[in-house]
């Protein structure tokens, strides 16, 4: 991620520094595919913002992982068909083969900044339909 600045982000809720962050898939002919996000520092947030990690020093933001412009809820570590937050990343492919999931990270304020840096980790769980 860019570095950011407390000017970046006047308000609560305001962004700064969309960054790409695609997964790559080879996916066969016939198949949905679906996306989970999960927060590791916390597995049952099942909120658009990925909290920081404990080794972070910052304070007062957070991050948000986009699809398609729009900000993804963070669900459980599970491929069940309909999990909490889970995402159409792309209808059934009638080819297959690679398959590009393009997601967006980007900064986001929650409260009172406080400088410092800022980690966040997530998984993602595929479910094949």
């Amino acid at each position: 991620m860019p570095k950011t600045y407390t000017y970046r982000l006047p308000n609560v809720g305001s962004t700064d520094g969309e960054t790409s962050l695609n997964i790559g898939l080879n996916c066969d002919p016939g198949v949905k595919v679906y996306t989970t996000l999960t927060d590791v520092s916390t597995p049952t947030n099942q909120t658009t913002i990925l909290s920081l990690s404990p080794d972070s020093t910052a304070q007062g933001i957070g991050y948000q992982i986009l699809f398609g412009g729009t900000p993804v809820t963070f669900g459980p570590d599970s491929a069940v068909v309909a999990n909490t937050g889970q995402f159409m990343t792309t209808p059934a492919q009638t080819t297959g083969g690679p398959l590009t999931v393009p997601l967006t990270a980007r900064y986001i304020r929650t409260g009172k900044i406080n400088s410092g840096s800022a980690n966040a980790k997530a998984t993602f769980t595929m479910s094949y339909q």
